[in-house]
């Protein structure tokens, strides 16, 4: 354990504490000046593709096909605000986690636990459709809520017994073999009185 640094403490205080003491003042200028630009880079390319998405995807498909550019510069601007306020309310929401790099986890896997799932559906299932994928995502995103709420205390008493008995690390696999079992299993034909249904 370093000398000063509390024992209770979380681990992500251990690099900051060697920037500070086990740095020359120079260079620990040097690796803090990296770490911000890293991250501005990172936020930046962030939102700008998220107000992107919220442009393309959702404002120009279903409520104005032919924005202008004036119009269209308007939506990227409030929804690079927007993102940009979700983003800071997270974070703020995350100070009180015990490691950021754990909460980061467990965060990625209920979000997107399910996306490589239904890409590999969609890869290695020849004649997957719609409605197959539809029915992985479904199953999927059952599996994942049953992990993330069940280890709650806010699940029921009586429903002990059905609780996941998994780290939280292992929800995007789950996720994604759910999604992908589920979806091969609805693409598989029925027969109905000897006749293959498409």
């Amino acid at each position: 354990m370093p000398p000063g640094l509390d024992p209770h403490a979380t681990p992500d205080r251990v690099f900051p504490l060697f920037i500070v003491r086990g740095l020359p003042a120079g260079v620990a200028g040097l690796v803090v000046a990296g770490i911000f630009a890293a991250a501005q880079s990172t936020l930046s390319s962030s939102l700008n593709g998220s107000a992107t998405l919220l442009l393309r995807d959702v404002y120009q498909r279903y409520f104005r096909p032919k924005a202008g550019q004036r119009e269209s510069m308007v939506v990227l601007y409030l929804g690079t605000l927007l993102m940009g306020v979700l983003g800071t309310g997270t974070a703020l929401a995350m100070t009180r986690v015990r490691t950021a790099l754990d909460a980061w986890w467990e965060l990625a896997g209920i979000f997107s636990g399910g996306m490589l799932g239904l890409f590999l559906l969609g890869y290695l299932v020849r004649g997957a459709r719609g409605r197959d994928a539809a029915v992985g995502v479904i199953g999927g995103v059952a599996v994942i809520a049953w992990m993330t709420l069940s280890p709650s205390p806010r699940w029921p008493a009586s429903l002990a017994a059905l609780r996941s008995p998994c780290h939280p690390f292992l929800i995007p696999l789950a996720g994604t073999l759910a999604i992908l079992a589920l979806g091969s299993l609805a693409r598989r034909p029925l027969r109905r009185d000897g006749v293959q249904l498409p």
